[in-house]
């Protein structure tokens, strides 16, 4: 029988109904209570490979004895983040301006009475100063093969200026003109031109070259327009914020932008960066090169615009384009966001009082600042043993997160809103009066994906791990290099002067057993807590094992009698003892029964094969597995996001609590018959 469900590779901790805080004891004079100091040896066992960052070479991360060092940094980040977690503490690193942007969806021809192509004649710093728009009503959609067929000296690019001689025939459908026969082209001036010279430009026909992924034809157009002589100043930092500001936010998250911070290169920042277009109907044969969507523009780059009374109101990189959902990040974090309270500034959350806490809001000059150190100090992490690292040619691409399918990220109702025709419950800000918190803080499940992949491969069929790429993404592919699994890691973690609830609270998040083991979770079940270390963690990457030593003592013993001090001992915490805890910190229980679920390194069962980011539903399921059709995981939300259509409403799927009985989705899904216009 085939297996139809799957598991998202992650989850979320809820959000604290309440992040309380204090003041911390401080690092001097007479502590309120007694204080501890010492030092924590730590060691993490593998049970998956670790993924090194790119750059691990050149930093330092591979010793020249072969050992792998990992540093305190990195290591002091992880164990940070669990307890976070575990223990209310605020959101510490967010994008608290977020907000996702989504496509608009294709339901007619652009209104040409508002929107036009124009070419930016000059910027500052990659935000544009002056347009020079294109005559109002000269529209043309020019076929690409006809253009670059017609053209001589290099492909059709973004920004050339030309004259177009050919046919032009009326597309009655999409109510435009198309230049299918194009018998001449003439160049007045390439797009290089914009580098050296500054004014207005030639008057010509320019055109825009657009990506051609997700086109599916036989034939592709370019958008053009004739230039006239009018130009229009632009002032991003004041009169025109509104029209860059909605711009920047969607593309500050494109695959073009992911791809080029994240390349070791800054021309980008400096002047546009072109990228060949293919088209795959055609043999994959280039047929131009447009820009790349840095979220900058520079002069020459092509746009369109929408002028009102003089300004410019709005810009765009595509006809089809993308609008900006409601409520930022920060509109949902409740009182969660980044210590201090600016009504309390003395007060921290736990994490923030144990691990410090550092601001940059104080205004240079003035020694205005909040910060708070630490009580924690963590060595680098080092294998105890060199081991045969394994060098990957292709790793699977990881971009950035972007949580705008709400149905995952946000607390949204179990039935589907009741929204207007072609609405998107899903989307930020729809069918909600005020702003959904979000789910919580993201988590990955414990999945080997080695034995994943061995469990669905045949010999006629061998499939690779999730972490190896099959796709053609190049510029998000790079080659990677793993650790192997059963490697054996060792630090030391440095204790300063911290209560026993801070203590406690340090060495739950230093190895999770410590404080997990009394969930309801784990006394029905024997569960084996582990956490995550590196990169790679949607992939598999990265679970390991704990174990701990503390070495920690009465601070005041140390200057007393040092030799008869004896270190404390930790026996396995219970209720009772976690409770100054809980009064240190608020209801915890909630987030440490997910918690439980999380970190069990095998909890999933049966169904850790089954995890996967949604696979597309038009395959054949897990027989697909880790075939580039298969994770096309795009389809999934569009058919599980809530949308109303004239007669029919797509499926309704939120993201199961990772404390349910069952975790699993079906990978597919149905749309539901309108009744009475309604869903």
């Amino acid at each position: 029988m085939a297996i139809e469900v799957f598991v998202n590779p992650y989850s979320f901790v809820p959000m604290p109904n309440d992040v309380k805080r204090a003041e911390p004891i401080g690092h001097s004079g007479k502590p309120r209570e007694e204080v501890f100091s010492g030092s924590i040896d730590v060691t993490w066992t593998l049970a998956t490979p670790l993924l090194l960052p790119a750059t691990a070479a050149q930093e330092g991360w591979i010793q020249r004895d072969g050992r792998i060092r990992l540093p305190g940094s990195s290591i002091k980040g992880a164990v940070r983040s669990l307890h976070e977690a575990m223990f209310n503490g605020c959101f510490r690193i967010v994008d608290d301006g977020f907000v996702p942007a989504y496509r608009d969806p294709v339901s007619g021809p652009l209104d040409t009475s508002e929107w036009r192509l124009a070419i930016v004649t000059a910027s500052a710093q990659g935000q544009p100063t002056e347009f020079q728009l294109t005559r109002e009503g000269s529209t043309e959609y020019v076929d690409a093969h006809a253009l670059k067929a017609s053209m001589t000296g290099g492909l059709p690019t973004s920004g050339d200026i030309v004259v177009i001689t050919g046919a032009r025939e009326t597309n009655p459908g999409l109510q435009r003109t198309e230049v299918k026969a194009i018998s001449s082209v003439q160049l007045i001036a390439g797009h290089s031109l914009a580098l050296t010279s500054a004014g207005p430009f030639r008057l010509g026909r320019i055109f825009l070259v657009t990506d051609t992924a997700a086109r599916t034809g036989t034939h592709v157009y370019w958008a053009s327009g004739e230039l006239d002589s009018t130009c229009v100043e632009f002032d991003a930092a004041h009169a025109d914020a509104d029209a860059w500001n909605e711009f920047h936010a969607v593309t500050r998250r494109a695959n073009d932008r992911r791809e080029l911070e994240g390349g070791g290169q800054e021309a980008w920042r400096r002047e546009t960066v072109h990228k060949v277009v293919n088209w795959p109907a055609r043999g994959g044969q280039p047929i131009g090169q447009r820009a790349r969507q840095s979220g900058l523009l520079f002069r020459g780059d092509v746009v369109w615009v929408r002028p009102e009374r003089g300004r410019i109101t709005g810009i765009r990189l595509a006809q089809v384009w993308r609008s900006t959902g409601q409520f930022a990040v920060g509109e949902r974090l409740g009182n969660a966001k980044p210590c201090p309270d600016p009504d309390n500034p003395s007060h921290l959350c736990l994490s923030c009082a144990t691990f410090g806490s550092a601001t940059v809001d104080g205004v240079r000059g003035e020694g205005d600042q909040t910060s708070y150190a630490g009580h924690v100090r963590f060595s680098s992490a080092v294998s105890t043993e060199r081991p045969t690292l394994i060098e990957l040619p292709r790793l699977a691409p990881m971009g950035t997160p972007n949580p705008g399918a709400g149905t995952f990220y946000l607390k949204l109702p179990q039935e589907r809103p009741n929204v207007g025709t072609d609405e998107v419950p899903s989307h930020w800000g729809t069918a909600e009066s005020t702003a959904a918190k979000l789910r919580g803080r993201k988590f990955y499940w414990h999945s080997d994906p080695d034995a994943q992949a061995k469990r669905w491969s045949s010999p006629q069929a061998p499939r690779p791990p999730r972490y190896v790429a099959v796709e053609n993404a190049q510029g998000m592919i790079r080659a990677a290099t793993l650790v192997p699994a059963g490697t054996i890691f060792t630090a030391t973690v440095t204790v300063d002067r911290l209560d026993r609830v801070g203590l406690d609270a340090l060495m739950g998040s230093l190895n999770p057993a410590y404080i997990l083991g009394v969930t309801d979770y784990a006394t029905k079940k024997a569960a084996r807590f582990a956490v995550h270390l590196g990169g790679g963690k949607p992939l598999g990457l990265g679970s390991a094992e704990v174990s701990v030593e503390p070495h920690v003592t009465p601070t005041r013993d140390r200057y007393s009698n040092p030799a008869m001090t004896e270190p404390m001992t930790f026996a396995q915490m219970t209720r009772e003892m976690l409770m100054p805890v809980a009064r240190r910190v608020g209801l915890i229980g909630a987030g440490l029964e997910s918690l439980a679920h999380l970190l069990d390194l095998h909890g999933l069962g049966d169904h850790e094969v089954l995890v996967s980011y949604p696979p597309n539903p038009t395959t054949n399921g897990w027989s697909d597995f880790s075939t580039p059709e298969f994770r096309r995981s795009f389809k999934f939300f569009q058919e599980t996001n809530g949308k109303s259509f004239a007669q029919q409403v797509n499926q309704w799927r939120l993201l199961p609590p990772a404390s349910a009985p069952d975790v699993s989705l079906p990978i597919r899904n149905r749309r539901q018959t309108r009744h009475n216009g309604q869903g």
